[in-house]
């Protein structure tokens, strides 16, 4: 899933050959319930050790988590009000507190996005992508909560505001 070219130091991760729509079929697209843990895997790959960047492409995602399954695959830890860590993305409704990583990637992590979509509203990923995803109508507003109450604790913990952020759907 991953070109490396060890000239310049640089590889190329297509996240949609990890974890990807076309990879599903339809009847296993289960949008809450899916999760973009395979990326960290990849992301942690020895073969990685030497480069220099890494490029990801994250079009065509079977998933709407907001790299929550790949951050907790790389070290990071989701905490719920109670203290708990949280283990599904969808229940990032109930997110206190992250934990960021103690791994340090040795390369610069470079995201090629080929939307503007804001992660969230009515042009937000959950409600554009998730569809395509398998998101029924029913859990939109879950969804959107989840990804909403992650932007919150984002945004007062590292204090960047990501919500409306063009690309972050």
């Amino acid at each position: 899933p991953c070109w490396i070219d060890s000239n310049s130091g640089t590889a190329i991760v297509e996240s949609a050959n990890i974890l990807g729509l076309a990879m599903l079929s339809a009847m296993k697209r289960r949008a809450l319930g899916l999760d973009s843990h395979g990326l960290g895997i990849v992301l942690r790959d020895e073969r990685f050790t030497d480069c220099r960047q890494i490029i990801i492409g994250i079009g065509g995602s079977a998933t709407n988590d907001g790299g929550f399954g790949m951050a907790r695959e790389l070290g990071w830890r989701f905490e719920n009000d109670r203290g708990k860590p949280i283990c599904d993305w969808i229940d990032l409704v109930n997110l206190r507190k992250i934990h960021p990583t103690e791994i340090k990637l040795s390369s610069e992590i470079i995201v090629a996005v080929d939307v503007q979509n804001p992660l969230l509203g009515p042009n937000g990923c959950t409600r554009v992508y998730g569809p395509q995803k398998g998101l029924r109508e029913e859990y939109i507003p879950q969804a959107e909560a989840a990804l909403a109450r992650l932007a919150e604790v984002w945004d007062t913990q590292i204090g960047e505001e990501v919500a409306s952020l063009p690309g972050a759907g």
